[in-house]
This record gives C-alpha cells, sequence and structure tokens, in this order.
C-alpha cells in the first residue's frame, strides 16, 4: 500500500520530465507540493481519529462514528474550499511569474488530495477487519492507472494531464476502497455521507475558476 502511494505521488513528476520536459516538472511539483498543506492537517487529525475510531468499533458504536465521521468530513472540506479560495494568491506571492501557469491546476490537486482523506475513511474499516491485502490491491490498481493514462496523456498535454490523471486515480482509489468496505461493514460511511462535502467541493470549484483573476 505504501509503495503504491509513493508511485502515486511520485510518477507524475517523473513522467512528465521523460515525456514534456523538466520545466513543466517545475510548475507541477511547485502547486503539488503547495496543495499538500492539507495533507498536514489531516495526518495531524488521524492520530486523534484512529484510536477514537478503534474502540468504537470495538463498542459497534456504528451511528456514533457516522455521527463523528460527518462533523470530521465537514471540517476538512471547509479546509479544502478555504485553500483552493486562497491558493491563486499564495502562490503569487510566494513563487515568480513563470510559474503563475499551474495555477490552474490548483483544484485538481486539492481535490485529489481531499480524496485521499476521504478513501482513508475506508480504508481504516479495512484494517479494522484485518484485511490489508485488498487494501493494497486497492491502491496498486489507482497506481497503475495513473501510469498508463499518464502515458498517453501527458505528451498532448503536459502537466495539465497529470493534473487529471492524478485526480482520476485517486477517485478509482475511493470507489474500489468504498465499495470492499461495504462489504465488510455496510453501517459505517453511508455514500451520502459524502453528497453535501462534494457538492460544498464542486461549488468552490466554479468559483475558482470563475474569478481565478480577482483577488
Amino acid at each position: 500500500h505504501g509503495i503504491a502511494l509513493d508511485i502515486l505521488s511520485q510518477s507524475d513528476r517523473v513522467m512528465i520530465t521523460w515525456l514534456a520536459d523538466a520545466s513543466q516538472t517545475g510548475i507541477y511539483s511547485l502547486v503539488y507540493n503547495f496543495s499538500m498543506v492539507s495533507t498536514v492537517i489531516t495526518t495531524a487529525l488521524e492520530g486523534l481519529w484512529i484510536p477514537w475510531f478503534t474502540q468504537k468499533m470495538k463498542e459497534n458504536s456504528y451511528s456514533k462514528i457516522n455521527l463523528f465521521g460527518k462533523h470530521y468530513i465537514s471540517f476538512m472540506t471547509y479546509v479544502m474550499v478555504a485553500l483552493i479560495l486562497v491558493a491563486p494568491e499564495l502562490l503569487k506571492i510566494f513563487a515568480p511569474s513563470s510559474y503563475w501557469g499551474g495555477i490552474n491546476i490548483i483544484p485538481l490537486i486539492i481535490i485529489a488530495n481531499y480524496l485521499i482523506f476521504l478513501y482513508t475513511m475506508y480504508v481504516n474499516v479495512e484494517h479494522f477487519y484485518k484485511k490489508t491485502v485488498y487494501v493494497s490491491i486497492n491502491t496498486s490498481i489507482a497506481a497503475v492507472t495513473n501510469i498508463v493514462l499518464n502515458y498517453f496523456l501527458i505528451p498532448k498535454w503536459g502537466y495539465i494531464a497529470a493534473a487529471f490523471t492524478t485526480l482520476i486515480s485517486y477517485l478509482l482509489s475511493f470507489i474500489l476502497h468504498m465499495f470492499y468496505s461495504k462489504k465488510l461493514n455496510k453501517e459505517l460511511f453511508p455514500i451520502k455521507l459524502f453528497l453535501m462535502p462534494l457538492l460544498h467541493i464542486a461549488v468552490s470549484v466554479g468559483i475558482f475558476y470563475l474569478f481565478v483573476d480577482q483577488w
């Protein structure tokens, strides 16, 4: 699972350099690393969430997990929305104008990181039931998908294609983990729990592209 995640996060930059050019890799890397700010928050909160989640699973308190999970997801949704809406200005402050072309892929990378957070909710269920082989298989499928899509799309559209393939790969990973988690426990994290947060993300992305040139 860890190797597959490393492939997912690193293969884009390697393949952009190979199939396009190093200058595009520089732009993509800056935007990708900038957008990873959100993962600092999710990693910190997981240190609180996972022990609590494990304890409630042992108590079969599924309704309480879903209730607190809803609040947890909502909080992270607004962290992502805030990051999407202020990211263009922050990038302009911290990076020279030669990197500003990467602003257009900011929402794609941030949503990809958001999907990492969402699918981790289901991965925790798989870990609890000790089905770690399936965790590895599902993530590996997403990693291979990313490499294949990169190979065909990066030569045509460069780093922009890499941003889309990253988003598609993490979406696939989310779907695979969700379906397998449902086989283990149907009561945890119903899909409706994610519908409103995803709608909020979609609206924020629409606002981003409508007003991307406005402070």
